[in-house]
């Protein structure tokens, strides 16, 4: 039955953009002082943040969380947000994202991508980290030996995968391929196969009603999110099954848009011979709970295929999804969007990225935050058991960390940021300031740490630190033509020489710790600092 959701529609299209993220913010303010208790408070909270067609925002405790009510920039940012998000919505409710048209995502929010990551990259680069022990390194070389690298993301992701198949071999499972859709009410295009062409879905409904967690039916405007959540709440409640069953499984999944914008899941499933069926028809049952009654939901809602090992491994035949959601290197032709899928994944890495959909994941496998920690460490260590996943994680062996973690568990051990006076920090919303600092194991002889952070680092921009010597240089040298090269020139000399630190520091800036002293920052020459004190010109020219 087809939703009165006209009015509805409207206030979604017509949502006030142009009210201040200051005014939101204090009439939050103005709203939660009539609150008795906190909990009332944060009540209120969230009716103004609904009213706005937003998600609330979170904090580690209910003080935090009303302090980010009332915060203007959090206020801007979901706003920001919100609005381009609505954009995107409107183009394809009028069915403009297809195949034949703008495929996976608009081409105003794929221009727009592509213009934040170039900013991105730029302001990556003029950003310079340096540590107690002397270490200067930009953030853009940072960035480039972490997962944030597209290459060593598929790598990583490469290795979890066939560690994981290897793991489901040695324990006798099977696995099953399965491919979950959105209900048709979420795809804007419907493609008819008879004529060859893509039309308006008829059943494609702009907002939808939907329970919220209290049982109350909420309208919510029809997004890929929405889809997403919809496959999402089937995966949920199948593994929840699973576990009150005591189903054995592991695997992992991939998400992407059709070409319409409307995500799917694919998953690679291992189970045991005996549960397939079992697992099967959980599946197929919480598939169906939702909207099981529209024309074609049997066929195709969800597809389960039982894979066949002379016909290649489970990570071959799902390494091509991981690579187009990441780069698309080594995939081809991408055919849901007709494209080279180097060029689609640009598109599809807007898509993600405006929705804040989460590509992958894996089900049933150990923490890789604790695998990345270990894979910091470089020095062997006296607890066996951590020693080994320590060579293990170093190795890459990702189906023996999984077996390791099994037996042992292993968590991420955080440590409290103090001040001077040995105080703990507090954020601005009043919460105390964490960092990682190691990793924790629970043995017979009690809990042991071993840290793998070792260093202290701040943060040093660039273009403040070039506004800082501008300022500080002697009036009659800024009338020269070419002043601003010399301080350009000036600091990628401290860059070269490791001496950014120093520079910093002269030029006023505050340190928060002593830099140990090396022999290359003791032994190195003045680099003529230009400052209120040093009038050294000369020096730079050099």
């Amino acid at each position: 039955m087809r939703l009165p959701i006209k009015h509805v529609s409207e206030k979604w299209q017509k949502s006030n953009f142009s009210v201040s993220k200051d005014r939101l913010a204090a009439d939050t303010q103005k709203a939660i002082h009539k609150a008795s208790t906190e909990k009332d408070a944060l009540t209120i909270a969230n009716v103004h943040f609904k009213a706005e067609h937003l998600s609330p925002p979170k904090g580690k405790h209910r003080q935090g969380t009303l302090l980010r009510m009332v915060d203007p920039d959090v206020w801007e940012r979901k706003l920001k947000q919100r609005n381009r998000q609505q954009a995107e919505k409107n183009i394809r409710d009028k069915g403009r994202i297809f195949k034949n048209g703008q495929v996976y995502s608009s081409d105003y929010n794929v221009k727009r991508f592509i213009e934040v990551q170039k900013d991105t990259k730029a302001f990556l680069k003029r950003q310079q980290l340096i540590s107690n022990a002397g270490d200067e390194l930009s953030l853009a070389t940072i960035a480039a030996s972490t997962v944030a690298n597209p290459s060593n993301r598929r790598n990583e992701m490469m290795t979890r995968m066939r560690g994981t198949e290897e793991v489901a071999k040695q324990k006798g499972l099977i696995c099953l391929f399965i491919t979950f859709t959105a209900a048709s009410i979420f795809h804007p295009k419907r493609f008819i196969k008879q004529q060859g062409t893509f039309i308006n879905n008829p059943q494609y409904q702009t907002v939808l009603a939907l329970k919220n967690r209290q049982g109350v039916i909420e309208q919510r405007p029809n997004t890929p999110k929405e889809a997403h959540a919809f496959i999402k709440r089937i995966v949920n409640r199948s593994i929840a099954k699973f576990k009150r069953q005591n189903i054995d499984y592991m695997g992992y999944k991939v998400v992407e848009p059709h070409h319409d914008g409307t995500p799917h899941w694919h998953m690679a499933f291992f189970v045991t011979p005996e549960q397939k069926q079992r697992a099967t028809d959980i599946f197929t049952h919480y598939a169906l709970q939702e909207y099981g009654d529209e024309k074609g939901a049997k066929q195709h809602r969800i597809i389960i295929k039982n894979h066949d090992p002379k016909q290649g491994s489970v990570t071959g035949y799902m390494a091509k999804y991981i690579s187009k959601g990441i780069s698309g290197q080594d995939v081809g032709e991408d055919y849901e969007a007709g494209l080279d899928a180097e060029d689609s994944t640009v598109r599809l890495l807007a898509w993600k990225s405006l929705w804040g959909i989460r590509q992958f994941g894996f089900f049933g496998s150990p923490s890789v935050t604790v695998w990345r920690e270990l894979r910091r460490l470089r020095e062997p260590l006296a607890n066996p058991t951590l020693e080994q996943a320590r060579l293990t994680a170093d190795q890459g062996e990702w189906d023996q960390f999984i077996t390791l973690m099994k037996k042992n568990k292993i968590t991420l051990k955080s440590q409290i940021v103090e001040d001077e006076k040995g105080q703990p920090k507090y954020n601005k919303y009043k919460e105390v300031i964490e960092r990682m600092f190691g990793l924790k194991i629970e043995g017979l002889s009690g809990l042991e740490v071993i840290r793998t952070r070792f260093k202290e680092w701040f943060l040093v921009d660039l273009d403040k630190l070039e506004k800082r010597l501008i300022r500080g240089l002697p009036f009659q040298y800024r009338q020269s033509p070419d002043y601003l090269e010399q301080i350009q020139a000036l600091l990628k000399k401290a860059i070269a020489k490791k001496k950014l630190c120093l520079l910093y520091e002269k030029l006023g800036g505050i340190v928060p710790f002593t830099v140990i002293a090396t022999d290359t920052i003791s032994a190195a020459p003045s680099l003529g600092l230009v400052g209120n004190n040093v009038t050294e010109i000369e020096e730079i020219k050099n």
